[in-house]
């Protein structure tokens, strides 16, 4: 359940980051087209520009491209491994311990936590994008 919110948040954050750079490319491309055709000033129509990200359909609706279900992939795997590490790395003490706990520091929980996000990313990005090809 935790993994379909964070993928919920990653799509958003996508989301966001391509309307940004939609926003900026329309932006740029109606200075270009203003200096072009100055009589037509004024007249142009708000269209989503597709970028690497996401892409309209046919009915209009904004839809991830295969890079951004890639980039959603990536950010839901990398948060939601690096968020339950200290909970594996627990349960690995208490495997090879024999059932008890030893003290349990930050430094001890945390140990490991950037190899565990950096691996994590490509995997996420290309289970997820292989998964949700349509």
């Amino acid at each position: 359940m935790h993994c379909l919110l964070i993928i919920l948040i990653a799509v958003t954050v996508i989301n966001y980051l391509d309307a940004a750079i939609s926003s900026a490319t329309t932006a740029i491309s109606k200075g270009t087209h203003a200096r072009q055709h100055s009589d037509d000033l004024g007249t142009s129509k708000d269209h989503h520009v597709s970028s690497i990200f996401s892409t309209v359909n046919e009915k209009g609706e904004k839809v991830l491209t295969y890079y951004g279900l890639m980039l959603a992939g990536a950010i839901a795997r990398s948060v939601s491994a690096t968020a339950v590490h200290p909970l594996n790395v627990i349960k690995t003490l208490l495997q090879t311990k024999g059932g008890v706990v030893p003290e349990l520091k930050w430094s001890i929980l945390s140990r490991g936590a950037g190899s565990q996000l950096i691996m994590s990313i490509p995997h996420g990005a290309v289970s997820f994008g292989v998964t949700e090809v349509r």
